[in-house]
């Protein structure tokens, strides 16, 4: 299972759309709001109101491709650490069959031992 943990296009193009919006809205508020007592400038009004727009799709976008990264680094963390606890019995058990194979061959050796002793007469 691998999972991709690395930073998308399409989160760095978010993160740039914001900044983008947040100063095209700091921008025409002022520019909106020190030209209102004359006349109501409707090019500033609409890009106010689009910087906005921007910002939400923008932070939509940013916080599903966060989440997705965050989503793959957690699994990966996940199928790491399963990794590493499903081979702790494996190894368990061959440190075991190891132990149990060389008592095996102790075993049999006495065995050959005391049938050489007993049945001596």
């Amino acid at each position: 299972m691998n999972q991709e943990t690395k930073v998308k296009i399409k989160l760095i193009v978010g993160i740039c759309t914001v900044i983008i919006s947040i100063i095209l809205g700091v921008y025409t508020k002022f520019v909106f709001f020190l030209r209102l007592p004359t006349y109501f400038d409707w090019w500033a009004f609409f890009f106010y109101i689009l910087s906005w727009v921007m910002l939400f799709v923008a932070a939509f976008f940013v916080g599903k491709e966060a989440l997705l990264l965050a989503t793959a680094w957690v699994k990966k963390k996940m199928q790491k650490t399963y990794d590493v606890t499903t081979a702790l019995p494996k190894k368990g058990i061959q440190q075991g069959l190891k132990a149990t194979k060389i008592l095996q061959k102790e075993t049999i050796k006495q065995g050959k031992r005391f049938k050489k002793a007993t049945f001596k007469h």
